[in-house]
């Protein structure tokens, strides 16, 4: 049986952090024409501070979107966009002609989509990656990378053989690395 929710790893999207840093939110009208080199599902983005105007791919009319601030705990304030679902969210998502959310998308993030097990063996994989090994259970495990504190790296490596005894014997046990299924960021 498939599922009905869409892949949210998969569809482009705007995030307002992107748009804070850039300078885009600091007040004023910012217009990019040229935006669609770095969101390919948008023809042009106006920004304002309290508003983000965008017009989607072979669309002739504007999507508009609030921009709420909030405090932060340490100072300063944090922009959200206001999706037409009322919902506060970081990013907007653009995929075919809809603009919306994750959940306007009714979408779920790959790992949502994994099992248990999986799930173990990419948290394992994910930690020989961060100490600099490979992602198989079955080669041996890295070294302590220079510069990381000793009682960190004991306390990956402690819940790293963990899972890797509780995957023993399955099929996991078995596969060849795989760089394929984690994103480098």
């Amino acid at each position: 049986m498939k599922s009905r929710h869409t892949i949210i790893d998969e569809i482009p999207y705007l995030d307002i952090n992107e748009l804070s840093k850039i300078g885009a939110l600091d007040g004023g009208a910012h217009i990019y024409p040229n935006v669609s080199l770095k969101y390919p599902f948008l023809c042009q983005l106006r920004t304002y501070r309290y508003r983000a105007d965008m017009m989607m791919r072979h669309c002739t009319t504007w999507k508009l979107f609030r921009i709420e601030w909030t405090p932060c705990t340490f100072g300063g304030k944090r922009p959200w966009f206001i999706c037409t679902c009322d919902k506060r969210v970081g990013k907007i998502y653009g995929g075919g002609i809809f603009l919306g959310c994750r959940h306007c998308y009714e979408g779920r993030y790959r790992t949502q989509k994994l099992g248990k097990t999986s799930r173990k063996f990419r948290r394992a994989c994910e930690i020989r990656l961060s100490l600099g090994g490979e992602p198989a259970i079955r080669r041996p495990f890295p070294e302590r990378p220079r510069g990381m504190w000793r009682k960190k790296y004991d306390r990956l490596r402690l819940e790293c053989e963990m899972i890797e005894w509780e995957l023993k014997g399955s099929q996991f046990s078995r596969l060849a690395p795989d760089y394929t299924q984690f994103s480098f960021c």
